[in-house]
């Protein structure tokens, strides 16, 4: 069968070097973008026929509806789903959290996917197969302060990572996520060099995780050979779990 690969988020910078590593792997490729238009036509310039890219506001339903079609009527059924998108971290109090701002960070991590996956989940179980992966963050396994949004967020999708691979691994779908301690990308280009400190104190390999650490995990774990791991969070927090 084809092997079609669809990464939400395919212009951030996890999203961009996972596609252009292993693009080989695939026959045709759906990436999604939002802000970063540039970012997703010169994956769409370097890769030709074998790229589809689709702006999508995660945010709106009848956008998730309107991409869900698109698949459709393009005959694209993703088995494999690469889940990326995710709101700038502020650092605030629990008490100064906006209900707003809460409301837009679980859209987007998880109510956005769960949508979109009344579409791609039945294919994958009509194929019996399907590997889907989420970025999380170390903070599922090390909590910190002041980020209480983000961390809800993330410990809601970790629960839909545990509810779909219960579900689905009866019919050989693989569900898992990736949790990365803090990455050195243009993400974190605000994030003060106090806060980055402390998170370099706490790591025994003293650097910040970079986006070949976390690709190369998510080829792993979207490798069609791994028949036998799923709602499982890989944590990447450089020996992180040694300091603690």
């Amino acid at each position: 069968m084809d092997r079609c690969l669809l990464v939400l988020g395919a212009s951030s910078d996890v999203g961009a070097a996972y596609i252009r590593a292993y693009h080989e792997r695939y026959d045709k490729i759906v990436g999604t973008y939002y802000t970063n238009k540039e970012q997703a036509e010169r994956l769409k310039e370097e890769l030709g026929r074998k790229m589809e890219i689709f702006c999508l506001n995660m945010l709106q339903e009848e956008e998730i509806d309107r991409f869900a079609a698109f698949l459709r009527e393009r005959a694209l059924f993703p088995e494999y789903v690469l889940h990326l998108p995710a709101q700038k971290t502020e650092m605030k109090r629990a008490e100064e959290l906006e209900s707003g701002r809460l409301r837009e960070d679980l859209e987007l991590g998880v109510v956005s996917i769960m949508r979109l996956l009344r579409t791609l989940l039945p294919h994958m179980q009509e194929k019996e197969f399907g590997r889907i992966c989420f970025l999380l963050s170390s903070v599922t396994e090390h909590p910190i302060a002041y980020q209480s949004s983000y961390l809800i967020t993330k410990y809601a999708l970790l629960g839909a990572v545990k509810a779909l691979a219960v579900e689905y691994a009866p019919k050989k779908i693989m569900v898992n996520a990736v949790s990365p301690s803090m990455m050195d990308t243009k993400f974190i280009k605000n994030v003060s060099p106090f806060v980055k400190k402390k998170v370099l104190d706490t790591t025994a390999v003293k650097r910040l995780a970079t986006v070949d650490d976390v690709i190369r995990a998510f080829a792993f774990l979207l490798d069609e050979k791994n028949e036998y791991m799923t709602g499982e969070n890989l944590l990447l927090a450089g020996g992180g779990r040694i300091n603690s």
